[in-house]
Parts: structure tokens; C-alpha cells; sequence
């Protein structure tokens, strides 16, 4: 479960590096010096939380592309999620489809 909802669409372009690295990652120490020790971790865990349940989004491999496994994952998240924004979604299905590669 969620702990906090607020400003976690931030928390998980920022902390995936999305945008900004050429592969995704889990960067805590952003997370932290942006938001506090405190609530930099809550928001760490939280983005933990999405990438795990997404990951575990049932795909057919045998008949999906990655890139349509990728929209399948967003579109999963984001009726699961209805806050997080468009951005935040496309981060958690890019971190998705590059760990199927």
C-alpha cells in the first residue's frame, strides 16, 4: 500500500532518473536531499512498491512486443493509480520494458 500519494509522480520521475540517465535507477540520496531523510525514504519505498507491482503485470510474451507490453503496464498503473501523472506512468512502464530486455 501507498503511504502517501502526495507528490509521488515527482518522486518517481526523480528517483528513476526518467528523463535524465540512459537506464533507470533508484536514486534514494535525490529523493532524500530533496525531501528530508524522513520522507525521501517513505517516497523511496513507495516507488519500490509501483516498480515491484508492476513488474509483476502478467504479460504473453509470446504474443506482445515489448513496446506493447510497455503500454499494457501503463495503462495497468495508471487504473490502479489514477493519480500519478502521465510522466510518473511512463517512467515505471520504461523502467518495466528495460528490464525486459
Amino acid at each position: 500500500m501507498i503511504s502517501n500519494p502526495n507528490g509521488l509522480s515527482q518522486a518517481v520521475v526523480l528517483c528513476l532518473g526518467y528523463g535524465v540517465t540512459i537506464a533507470p535507477i533508484f536514486d534514494v540520496a535525490k529523493l532524500v536531499e530533496i525531501h528530508g531523510q524522513k520522507k525521501g525514504m517513505d517516497l523511496f519505498n513507495d516507488v519500490r512498491k509501483l516498480t515491484d507491482e508492476a513488474a509483476q503485470i502478467p504479460i504473453d510474451w509470446g504474443s506482445t512486443s515489448l513496446e506493447v507490453a510497455g503500454k499494457k503496464v501503463h495503462a495497468e498503473m495508471h487504473s490502479r493509480y489514477p493519480y500519478l501523472d502521465n510522466k510518473a506512468l511512463a517512467a515505471i512502464a520504461w523502467k518495466f520494458t528495460f528490464d525486459w530486455r
